[in-house]
């Protein structure tokens, strides 16, 4: 499904151009684990599944798509919740990524880490910029240069580069 408007309101449309959930939202996001979040027309957010019903109730300021089973969440600051609307804890940051292999971006200040899905900070805020995990490596900035860490924090390309972009997988 795709995420349309008719008027001023948003639902979606089936890949034969129907409409497969009335346009009755102020805005909408992409399904992801089965869940798409919406926004009501006060302006709270929940998540929806493919049939339009509400699961997760619509009782937040806004939301990210599910990524690795997980989405970000803002009720006064940025948290995380399942696909049943169970919150985990997560440290105080000032700003989270989405999670990918696992685990997520955490910056507080001018630094960065990451947090696994228990949120707990497995990999410490040291870093000037960070991309998310993709293929088990993220790419991160330190003393201006950029490296690269697997998913358990080991440093397996020292930083060196001026620039980089994520790794990809090479097909065998």
């Amino acid at each position: 499904m795709v995420p349309v408007r008719v008027s001023d309101l948003f639902g979606f449309a089936d890949t034969k151009g129907g409409i497969a959930i009335e346009a009755k939202f102020k805005s909408v996001g992409y399904f992801s684990n089965g869940l798409a979040w919406a926004k009501t027309e006060v302006g709270q957010v929940g998540f929806i599944d493919k049939n339009g019903a509400w699961v997760i109730d619509a009782k937040y300021e806004a939301a990210k798509e599910f990524s690795d089973g997980l989405a970000r969440v803002k009720s006064g600051c940025w948290t995380f919740i399942d696909v049943k609307g169970n919150q985990i804890s997560a440290p105080s940051a000032d700003s989270f990524g989405d999670f990918s292999d696992g685990l997520a971006y955490a910056k507080s200040g001018d630094k960065v880490g990451f947090i696994n899905k228990e949120g707990k900070m497995v990999i410490d805020q040291q870093f000037e910029k960070v991309r998310d995990f993709k293929n088990g490596y993220a790419a991160v900035l330190q003393d201006g240069k950029w490296g690269f860490l697997n998913t358990s924090g080991k440093m397996v390309i020292e930083p060196q580069f001026d620039s980089v972009k994520d790794f990809e997988k090479t097909g065998k």
